[in-house]
């Protein structure tokens, strides 16, 4: 039914208002089709800047052509009749008046804002709707168009789930198109500076009136899918000025605390669209697209999550591929100490979380944060092994005394804390507890004004120095002031808590911000660079980002040009230094570590795994000898010993290590989830099985659901192998390890257009990670596997050939992932030279014969010989 005509349109209804015009349901009479039109009112007609916006949307639209864009057909200007369609205030008999109007592609159904919130959408709806969005974004960048004003209420979204990008009238054309080059460089100006778009949609540089570019419009795209997972806009306030402070200092909640089963993945993803600064943010439209797709990927492929996936990630330490065994931690096995008592270290010292007895939960971080500060004084200004405080911190939590805790980490000494504010001082009660006797043998009380809180910290570290007879450290001025500036130390502390808290997946990328801002206040804080360095160097391993990377090494270098005694700015650079295959570069900082604390045990630890990085097994066993003596009721140290023991066959001496951690955490999957590893090695496939169905907590990482995979891939059990393999792509969907198993998973099936198309995505992720680490000989090793699992043996023979001489002789794992290449490349006689290098290595018989790698050797009589000897045993 007809209420109204406009020029060649016939009006069938009004189906939105905004601050330009009145949105009307049309029939176009010449084309009989139903259309959009966009009017202006009387006010807005008459005003140069909305009549110039609807010309620039009509303009943007026209130029476009994509499924996801809204499509122009037309802009002109006609007699709307009656004119009280616009105005209704007016009289009815007032004549028809000449009104602007852009006629544009009807969308039937609602505004993504309405759609979202009409029904629950699951992951896979999200995705589905998210992938459009972009895929129209990236046609408009691509055709030199900028949107400027991305809202939930500017994309329409069919019944059937189809979404309609709309509403251009901020857009800006440029006079060359936008490439995934370009877009980083080219910029638009904004109307004489002034702020443009809709809050809390802008982005930082849009709110802040500065130019724009298509990287603006990806923060809108952010806030959107942050929307559609949560329900909650990630700034926010209850005004304009809120929102915009909350915009420029904020970082949002992760998605997680909103919404259950949340993939990591798409945690990154829209952690890295809402960055603050453009060049922390996706560079272009098709970025964002690529990674969705992927991720879509990996979600449609694996089915909806039965558990919410914690963000607490662990290292995987023993991790078994359907074809392979990787073997990513170091060690060697020393016997604990018989007679079952703990041994107390005279030097070892736990400093336990403070009580924060403020009476103010929002002070909890300064309660952690003083202790965590003084513990890391403790350690880097004395000689005394202080426990690390990812493990001294945990235990409380388990609600165990002082005395327990002491016994269980093998530390004569413990030190607890209370923190009070009185008016506008901080005090804190410290005692010294004896480990063995459970007695405090000192107890101390301090109290400064809030703005000595530094002097505060220190003066506690001197004392309990004093008690414990606590020699300084080489060159290093104990109890030295970390800052003069009161407030830097503030956002110092706080960001302490952020990066220690392993359960929120933005804790790296909050306490950078905060780390950024003490830096700022005060630029020679050596130990905000320290922090800064870490947080990155978190960051930079879920993104995979070199600008990271870059800036976390630079973090780390000023804060050792600061500080060359400062203990924590060593060992974050020697991280880096080892995450990039710089061996010796990280042998020497570790070096200069336990020179500095000959009694520290996590400097050893630190060292066993740089030598073992690098394939010098001799030296990690020397220095993991060390930390077992300094601390011995350490698990994380056994663990380390089972995995290299598992890495050079010795799978009864790694047994043996991992007892111990199951003793020492029983209340973890750790030690449970590498025994089974060692079962499948060894070919006991249902007897993993049956330690896998022991464990103590859910499954929630990627490692530990591509080993139960494994299991179930050996025996024979393969519809259950594949529910895993694909959770441990769900979980983690960058692992290429993962993307290789569910290959392999697939080739066993004779499904071979599916194996090739799982092996190909995890020779892309390899080469992305070569490109950041080139002389990684583990990624090197993989990158010439996945190349010859694609059947490009010419290739994987050549990225082998320079890696040879590099590897380690006496490594079992790399000479059975050279076998395998060789094997599967038909190079059949170098296949059983390293097999049998393999094998005397310590590696699985059994195993080696059920892989399907090997099928092409199977009958000859040097693989028979080689794989059956001593068949009642490996």
């Amino acid at each position: 039914m007809s209420i109204g005509r406009l020029g060649d349109y016939e009006i069938l209804d009004r189906i939105g208002q905004g601050g330009m015009g009145v949105v009307f349901k049309a029939r176009d009479t010449r084309l009989d089709r139903v259309v959009a039109l966009k009017v202006l009112t009387a006010a807005t007609a008459s005003d140069r800047e909305y009549r110039g916006r609807l010309q620039r949307e009509a303009r943007a639209e026209a130029s476009l052509n994509h499924p996801n864009i809204a499509t122009c057909f037309e802009i002109g200007e006609a007699e709307l009749d009656p004119p009280t369609l616009l105005n209704p205030e007016l009289p009815p008999d007032s004549p028809a008046r000449s009104t602007p109007y852009l006629a544009v592609e009807y969308v039937p159904g609602s505004d993504l804002f309405t759609y979202a919130r009409g029904r629950r959408l699951k992951l896979p709806q999200i995705l589905d709707l998210a992938l459009q969005i972009t895929s129209g974004l990236e046609a408009a960048h691509r055709g030199g168009v900028l949107h400027r004003d991305l809202t939930a209420r500017n994309i329409l979204v069919t019944e059937d789930g189809r979404a309609k990008i709309l509403d251009f009238g901020l857009a800006r054309l440029r006079e060359a198109p936008v490439t995934s080059d370009s877009e980083t460089t080219s910029a638009v100006a904004t109307s004489e500076g002034r702020i443009m778009g809709t809050l809390p949609y802008m982005s930082p540089e849009q709110a802040l009136g500065e130019p724009v570019d298509a990287r603006s419009d990806l923060f809108s795209f952010g806030v959107i899918l942050y929307e559609l997972v949560t329900g909650h806009f990630p700034f926010s306030g209850s005004t304009h000025i809120e929102i915009l402070h909350s915009l420029a200092n904020d970082q949002p909640e992760p998605l997680a605390r909103f919404a259950r089963g949340i993939p990591n993945e798409l945690e990154r993803i829209v952690q890295k669209l809402l960055a603050k600064r453009c060049a922390d943010r996706y560079q272009s439209a098709h970025e964002v697209l690529t990674d969705l797709q992927h991720l879509a990927h990996a979600v449609a492929q694996s089915g909806p999550p039965t558990r919410a996936p914690a963000a607490r990630r662990r290292w995987p330490w023993i991790v078994l591929g359907a074809g392979a065994v990787l073997v990513a931690v170091a060690a060697v096995l020393l016997r604990w100490p018989v007679g079952g008592g703990a041994r107390y270290a005279a030097k070892g010292v736990v400093v336990l979380p403070f009580i924060n007895a403020t009476g103010d939960p929002g002070l909890a971080y300064l309660s952690d944060g003083m202790a965590a500060g003084i513990l890391s004084d403790l350690a880097q200004g004395t000689d005394l092994n202080v426990i690390s405080q990812s493990v001294a911190w945990a235990l409380p939590e388990k609600g165990k005394g002082s005395a327990q805790i002491a016994r269980e980490l093998g530390v004569a000494s413990v030190l607890e804390g209370v923190v009070r504010t009185k008016e506008k001082s901080i005090r804190i009660d410290v005692q010294l507890v004896d480990g063995r006797t459970g007695f405090a043998v000192w107890s101390g009380r301090f109290e400064r004004p809030t703005d000595e809180i530094v002097d505060l910290e220190s003066e506690i570290v001197e004392q309990v120095a004093l008690v414990l007879s606590a020699r300084a450290s080489h060159g290093h001025q104990l109890g030295a002031k970390r800052t003069r500036s009161a407030v830097a130390y503030d956002c110092y502390l706080r960001a302490r808590r952020y990066l220690d808290d392993a359960e929120n997946p933005r804790g790296g990328d909050m306490a950078a911000a905060l780390y950024d801002k003490a830096i700022t206040l005060d630029p020679r804080f050596a130990q905000a660079y320290a922090g800064l360095s870490r947080a990155l160097w978190r960051m930079y391993i879920r993104d995979r980002e070199p600008g990271l990377l870059r800036r976390a090494e630079a973090a780390a270098d000023t804060a050792v040009g600061l500080d060359p005694n400062l203990l924590e700015a060593r060992v974050a650079r020697a991280q880096i230094y080892r995450g990039t295959s710089r061996i010796s570069e990280s042998v020497a900082e570790l070096a200069e570590v336990v020179r500095l604390n000959p009694n520290w045990d996590e400097g050893y630890l630190q060292l066993a795994k740089t030598y073992e990085g690098g394939g010098f097994l001799d030296r990690a066993e020397e220095s993991y000898r060390k930390a077992v003596a300094l601390r011995p009721g350490y698990w994380r140290t056994w663990n380390n010993l089972g995995g290299l023991l598992a890495r050079k066959g010795d799978y009864d001496g790694a047994k043996s290590a991992f007892r111990r951690v199951i003793e020492l955490a029983p209340e973890m999957n750790r030690g449970y989830e590498n025994l089974a590893a060692l079962e499948i090695l060894e070919g006991n496939y249902e007897g993993a099985i049956r330690v896998y169905e022991r464990l103590p907590v859910p499954v929630t990482d990627g490692a530990l659901a591509s080993n139960i995979g494994s299991a179930y891939f050996y025996a024979e059990r393969l519809d259950k192998a594949e529910e895993f393999y694909l959770l441990a792509i769900q979980l983690e969907p960058r692992n290429q390890v993962w993307w290789e198993n569910l290959g392999d998973l697939y080739r066993r099936r004779g499904m071979e257009g599916r194996a090739l198309e799982q092996y190909r995505a995890a020779l892309h992720l390899v080469e992305e990670q070569l490109r950041q680490d080139p002389e990684s000989q583990g990624l090197g090793v993989q990158h010439a596997l996945y190349l010859a699992k694609t059947k490009d043996s010419d290739a994987a023979l050549k990225t082998l050939r320079p890696l040879l001489s590099r590897l380690p002789a006496a490594d079992a794992e790399y000479a059975h992932s050279v076998a395998k290449i060789y094997a599967l490349c038909g190079r059949r006689d170098e296949a059983i030279d390293a097999l049998r290098r393999a094998i005397g290595a310590g590696y699985s018989r059994k195993l080696i014969r059920d892989e399907d790698e090997f099928r092409p050797l199977r009958g000859l009589p040097q693989f028979d010989s080689l794989t059956m000897e001593d068949a009642g045993g490996r």
